[in-house]
């Protein structure tokens, strides 16, 4: 049997507060998996790690909170980065035009009639855009490409939605897999853009089926416990983002912007869009753009430019079951 151990570790985000990361001894080789957000994770981590040797250092996905201390890691211990091909591709594009991302951000949303002051607080803000440095010395030396197996058993697999390359690591004689923010306890991960009309949301609802199917018990979080029972959390997951889209879809029953649904629609804790701070408003609007996007990708809805702002308004059927379930 591996050894798993997990570190909580401090982000400097409010709606998240912690990070996991994960210290797996197979007996053979180690791996730290994911490595927190900011320099005051060093210290927890290199505790827990000591002064054995690390073959792996896996990162689950590109988010600024899960890679911020890799490249610290992988010179310290030599080990090899692990990360899916589709967010190292991202990273690249990050490092030859540091830009690129605030560029596409600011644009996505001015389609999206967000105000253009809310675009600069948010685009100012954006952890990427403050942890630049992070990104420009980061350096990978695996790339998982749908499926990845190490030694002892341990594989590594593709879900692409919450980011184009996320991946989960699987050690089967555990019956356990490390999800990152996949698959979490008591929140639905995040799902929004990283270029212009992909449908990340299609994405990540065809990644959670194959996700459920592997009826694994014991998850590992990238935020919050670890808990059991991954092939329910899956369906739970799959059923929020079903009633999300018919939210939506009946939002645009009047013609609306991405900004407008984002502004009507209900969110956790009885928090409406103005009363989130810029982090959280970005999330907010991000999601509505990527529920609106799988929507008109499915016909359900349509998109038209009227003073170039994107208006959606319902022009299909809904195209799920309400009650609609992966199990």
């Amino acid at each position: 049997m591996s050894s798993i151990r997990r570190i909580t570790v401090p982000i400097p985000i409010r709606a998240l507060g912690s990070a996991n990361v994960y210290l797996i001894d197979t007996g053979t080789s180690r791996i730290v998996v994911d490595t927190g957000m900011t320099a005051d994770a060093i210290p927890p981590i290199l505790e827990s790690v000591g002064k054995e040797r690390i073959e792996y250092i896996f990162l689950t996905h590109l988010h600024v909170d899960h890679i911020g201390n890799a490249s610290f890691l992988r010179k310290r211990f030599g080990a090899s980065v692990i990360i899916g091909k589709g967010d190292a591709e991202r990273i690249r594009q990050i490092q030859s035009r540091p830009d690129s991302f605030g560029i596409l951000l600011a644009e996505v949303f001015r389609e999206s009639g967000v105000p253009n002051e809310i675009i600069r607080e948010i685009t100012e803000s954006h952890s990427l855009m403050r942890n630049l440095s992070t990104y420009a010395d980061f350096k990978d030396d695996i790339e998982v490409n749908g499926e990845l197996k190490l030694e002892d058993g341990i594989r590594l697999i593709g879900n692409p939605g919450h980011s184009p390359g996320s991946c989960s690591l699987i050690i089967p004689e555990d019956d356990s897999i490390m999800t990152g923010d996949h698959v979490l306890p008591g929140i639905t991960p995040n799902i929004s853009f990283y270029d212009k009309d992909i449908d990340s949301l299609g994405d990540y609802l065809r990644s959670l089926p194959a996700t459920a199917k592997l009826d694994i018990t014991n998850v590992y979080p990238g935020h919050r416990d670890p808990f059991r029972g991954l092939r329910n959390r899956c369906n739970e997951i799959f059923q929020h983002h079903i009633s999300r889209l018919r939210e939506v879809y009946n939002i645009v029953a009047k013609p609306s912007t991405a900004y407008e649904v984002a502004s009507k629609m209900r969110w956790s804790k009885g928090r409406s869009l103005m009363s989130m701070n810029t982090t959280e408003q970005n999330f907010a609007i991000g999601e509505a753009i990527t529920h609106l996007v799988h929507l008109e990708k499915l016909g359900a809805i349509e998109r038209k430019p009227v003073e170039r702002i994107f208006r959606y308004q319902v022009s299909g059927d809904f195209p799920f079951q309400v009650d609609a379930s992966i199990l």
